[in-house]
């Protein structure tokens, strides 16, 4: 099961999303504060209110969470696209 829609239940965003059911959960790393730093990885671009979505509910996550969102194209990783804590 890809592990981004089980991060997607845990905030309990699942309904409520559309593009980032296709993307997937590159990377996960956990720091030694523990906070966690979620690498996102998706091929279409991430619509504001998804990631708003994200965004909001990763404030319930029970660590500090900070997503990161990158986007490839067939040929490259376009790269880090935005960044939050």
């Amino acid at each position: 099961m890809n592990k981004l829609i089980i991060l997607l239940k845990q905030l309990n965003i699942i309904e409520d999303v559309n593009v980032l059911l296709h993307a997937s959960l590159k990377k996960v790393i956990v720091h030694h504060d523990n906070h966690y730093t979620f690498y996102i990885l998706s091929k279409d671009l991430i619509p504001f209110t998804e990631y708003q979505l994200l965004l909001d509910h990763g404030l319930d996550f029970p660590y500090l969470a900070e997503f990161v969102i990158c986007y490839r194209s067939e040929e490259r990783r376009v790269g880090k696209m935005f960044h939050f804590i």
